[in-house]
């Protein structure tokens, strides 16, 4: 993640060295306004620092750093004198790091209340809604994770999502972390969801992040090639409890795991349970939240809300019945550090799906809403459309093409799939490449039986809004293969091109 735009000054840096108890000349820091673990973006501005990683050693980078002009270390061992630069070494660094940047990022600007989210699935969904609930009680807040650092923005009946920062990792590097803290310090940006994976909390990305509020969505078999068994990746789970004073515990009451967290939490963190079953809310929690009464409907999900803030009927513009405990995460997060629950009832029905992922946009005419759905094989595609179903009242479209220079194989089972699970099928362009989309869409309707319902329109606005148009109130239409992709590529091309803006026009129109 690139914050080459997070600068400090010369005595900023020497007090915040001197505070974390590594020595140096005035000197030595003058003309360094930037930091970094990679030695490839070291420069002249830039203090190097050297830590050993689970995959590389930073120590092994030193004299890279300094051929690049780097003028200031900070390493862990100091095995051969350095000319050209000044050397710190700090046995102890990786502890003495936070305070560090502590020391030169987080100052009173800094966000007030952030929560980090944990689990094997549905970190991005909570923090995604967790900043839109936000919304509840500030014009701003932000989330970051798989999809970058995203701020969320209260736009007169809507919300905006704008992803301002991407990322390689879900959980980025230590240094990042603190610098993405001063950015949104600097935009006034008080509340702040963050994902953190087990990789990032072992370690230790996050250690002496001001975190307030720890969220568990569940666990199940992953990333054992890295942990072990499933002991150790739940404990490194639960790390996130000792990261800092986390003030606030929601815990996924339907998950196992809980019991261990709930067990571990310090007796001075108030800890809430959510749930989709209200027999698994401990009789002695003070603090719950759980729906019942739950229903797919073409908008959504409606449920009852039972919580010890309140009760609601609650119509959530999200597809599935996981997006329904997302919400209760995300919404427990927010009325355990004091939110009102009649704003975030309010807020509720603006809500937005992560972008690009089985994503719901509501038609305010009487025509279909449509799905914008990353999915582009076959069993991504089949997967996506049987979600869809259990929403349709009427038909459900499908919307789709295929990659051009691409595995030719998967065509016909596209188009299978999308036969077995759609009523309407549209056939049309998806980054065809070099190849002509007429030769994909042929390899496509070999999987197709006679009687298939088809419509082909090569132009893919065109074939949106087709569907769109001859689409009824009680239809959902999914849009699959393009997702949160700004492009269609063709003919060695990438023309700007935005399923999500598109469909978002459509569904804005009062009629047609």
């Amino acid at each position: 993640m690139q914050l080459a735009n997070v600068r400090f000054t010369d005595e900023q840096l020497f007090n915040a060295l001197k505070g974390a108890g590594m020595q140096c000349n005035l000197a030595s820091v003058r003309g360094i306004s930037d930091i970094t673990l990679d030695s490839r973006a070291a420069n002249a501005s830039t203090m190097f620092v050297a830590l050993k990683g689970s995959e590389a050693d930073g120590n092994d980078y030193v004299g890279d750093a300094i051929s690049r002009g780097c003028k200031l270390v900070l390493c862990e061992r100091k095995e051969v004198a350095r000319v050209n630069a000044a050397v710190i070494e700090e046995p102890a660094l990786k502890d003495r790091l936070p305070q560090l940047l502590t020391s030169l990022y987080v100052g009173q600007s800094s966000p007030k209340h952030i929560a980090a989210v944990t689990g094997t699935n549905g970190k991005t969904s909570v923090a995604y809604l967790y900043s839109q609930l936000a919304l509840a009680h500030a014009p701003k807040s932000a989330s970051l994770g798989t999809l970058g650092l995203t701020q969320a923005v209260a736009s007169n009946d809507s919300i905006e999502l704008h992803v301002t920062q991407q990322s390689i990792n879900t959980t980025p590097d230590i240094i990042s972390q603190f610098k993405i803290l001063r950015l949104l310090g600097e935009q006034n940006i008080q509340d702040y969801c963050l994902e953190a994976s087990s990789h990032g909390i072992e370690q230790q990305r996050l250690a002496g992040m001001p975190i307030d509020c720890a969220i568990f969505t569940n666990l199940s078999q992953d990333h054992l090639d890295y942990h072990g068994d499933m002991s150790r990746y739940g404990e490194a789970k639960r790390g996130l409890l000792h990261l800092h004073e986390v003030k606030y515990v929601v815990l996924n009451a339907d998950d196992p795991e809980s019991k261990h967290w709930s067990s571990n939490a310090s007796e001075h963190a108030q800890v809430a349970f959510y749930s989709l079953n209200q027999a698994t809310i401990p009789e002695s929690a003070k603090h719950f939240a759980y729906a019942s009464s739950i229903q797919a409907t073409a908008k959504g999900m409606l449920f009852e809300l039972h919580c010890s803030w309140g009760q609601s009927t609650v119509q959530l513009p999200l597809l599935g019945r996981f997006n329904v405990a997302n919400y209760l995460a995300a919404l427990t997060a927010q009325l355990m550090r004091g939110v009102a629950f009649a704003k975030l009832m309010s807020v509720t029905p603006k809500l937005k799906g992560v972008a690009g992922r089985m994503e719901l946009f509501v038609s305010r005419s009487q025509k279909g809403s449509l799905i914008v759905d990353y999915a582009h094989t076959p069993d991504a595609l089949a997967q996506a459309l049987q979600a869809a179903r259990i929403h349709t009242v009427g038909n459900l479209y499908c919307v789709f093409g295929c990659g051009g220079n691409r595995d030719k194989s998967k065509r016909a089972l596209m188009g299978a799939a999308a036969e077995s699970f759609s009523d309407m099928i549209v056939l049309t362009q998806d980054n065809s490449r070099d190849e002509a989309p007429e030769s994909i869409i042929a390899d496509i309707k070999t999987g197709l039986s006679k009687d298939a319902s088809v419509h082909v329109e090569f132009d893919r606005k065109q074939a949106i809004n087709w569907a769109y148009k001859t689409s009824k109130a009680d239809d959902l239409i999914l849009l699959a293969g393009k997702g949160h992709e700004d492009y269609l590529e063709i003919k060695q091309q990438r023309i700007a091109y935005s399923e999500r803006d598109y469909a978002q026009h459509l569904c804005m129109q009062e009629a047609i």
